[in-house]
């Protein structure tokens, strides 16, 4: 770096919401403090300031430039004799106090330091993201594109520039799959390496998942983020227990004799076929593990593991359920969530509600439960508290005050430790 303080100039004017738009006319000036004397120092140190100036005409050829002050002051003199900027001098030839330059000289304070004039880059870096936005389909990567298009055009850093164009092809790879498919094999297939999505790209597209995909709720596991967008660390799996047929490779297959419970693999949720003679009156929905585990199998009841939020696959599955069974069973069916009495299980519920069964309702997570557990209650940290405070469900809203104003949350795990406290 040769030129500290022309970089000065066009940092400071790139910073400008308005200047760096347009050619603009006028003077400005930038003040000189001790930091800049000790920034220049350091660089000296590091060796990225040249100290050598053939084109000022007191240049003998000897580097007698030793500190960064002194760096700095010939570097303005020089600059001086050029007519490029006008001193003003706290003390002088020793200490400066500011410098004055002209807009007008800007694109020769371009050609001077190498820079691409930032308009330029601007222009580019638009023309690239408008491209992507153009072979995006979804609304929520539109939408990001969009957003990062308005960042470019004032003059905000865009994420392309932080992440590099890999991420936006990623993102468009991301948005094509209809299928789970593994992280590595993923990131092998469209960032040419198995690793390079995990150690570059993994925390960045979580972060946009969250502000952007319709699917994404705040409450989900970065792993559950993931699957949202089909990208897997494992097979997806759905736990059920009770009254379902599928038809499998032409073969009818009844898992109400499994009534223990069994589990349907990714293979299986995409190739199953779900049979019209089915005989559900009742769907319950399970967050926890050892919840799911402990309820009985139930004749014409189907209980399904939610680990949490479904993904993509296993949502799509019970979507077609739901579709079955509301034009094939004479009797309506109903549909139960049962969960932790907190604001991520009154999230989840009100998740599957507006994603796969509108007609849910909620099932041990009422007043009178959380008033039954309260004894194993334990006290709800201040940011869910916050956002539960906020949080509007019509269904559980007794629910959502009542854990506002104990500051109280239960586990839905704590009902089965009062069951069998019960049974001894």
């Amino acid at each position: 770096m040769k030129h500290y303080l022309i970089h000065k100039i066009l940092d400071k004017y790139e910073s400008s919401s308005v200047d760096w738009k347009e050619v603009q006319a006028g003077n400005r000036s930038i003040k000189i403090q001790q930091a800049d004397y000790d920034k220049l120092e350091e660089m000296l140190r590091q060796e990225e300031y040249e100290v050598t100036w053939e084109e000022n005409p007191e240049y003998d050829g000897a580097e007698s430039y030793v500190t960064g002050k002194e760096c700095l002051i010939k570097e303005a003199l020089w600059l001086e004799e050029q007519k490029l900027i006008s001193i003003k001098w706290l003390s002088f030839k020793s200490d400066i106090g500011s410098y004055k330059y002209s807009l007008e000289n800007i694109s020769h304070f371009y050609k001077m330091a190498e820079r691409i004039p930032k308009f330029e880059k601007v222009h580019t870096i638009s023309e690239i993201i408008r491209n992507y936005f153009g072979q995006a389909k979804s609304e929520w990567l539109r939408g990001y594109y969009q957003e990062q298009m308005e960042f470019a055009g004032k003059g905000k850093k865009t994420d392309l520039e932080k992440h590099s164009e890999d991420l936006l092809i990623c993102l468009n790879a991301l948005e094509k799959l209809k299928f789970p498919m593994y992280i590595r094999v993923f990131s092998s297939q469209y960032l040419d390496n198995s690793k390079v999505f995990e150690n570059k790209f993994k925390s960045k597209v979580i972060s946009i998942a969250k502000n952007y995909h319709p699917t994404v709720d705040e409450e989900m596991e970065d792993y559950q983020v993931l699957e949202q967008l089909y990208l897997d660390t494992y097979s997806q799996e759905m736990a059920v227990k009770g009254a379902l047929k599928i038809q499998l490779d032409g073969q009818e297959i009844d898992l109400a004799s499994f009534v223990y419970g069994t589990v349907l693999n990714s293979e299986t949720l995409k190739r199953a076929e779900i049979l019209s003679t089915q005989e559900i009156h009742k769907i319950i929905t399970v967050e926890n593990k050892a919840n799911f585990v402990s309820m009985p199998y139930e004749e014409n009841t189907l209980i399904i593991f939610s680990h949490g939020f479904f993904s993509p696959l296993e949502r799509e599955f019970l979507k077609q359920l739901e579709q079955i069974l509301e034009e094939n069973v004479p009797e309506q069916v109903q549909y139960y969530h049962t969960g932790d009495l907190d604001y991520g299980g009154i999230r989840i519920f009100q998740y599957i509600r507006k994603q796969i069964f509108p007609r849910l309702q909620p099932y041990q997570m009422s007043v009178e439960q959380y008033e039954k557990y309260k004894s194993n209650a334990i006290d709800i940290e201040r940011k869910p508290l916050q956002e539960l405070q906020k949080f509007k469900e019509p269904l559980m809203q007794d629910l959502i005050d009542a854990i506002c104003r104990e500051k109280k949350v239960i586990e839905q795990e704590s009902f089965l430790y009062r069951e069998n406290e019960s049974v001894r």
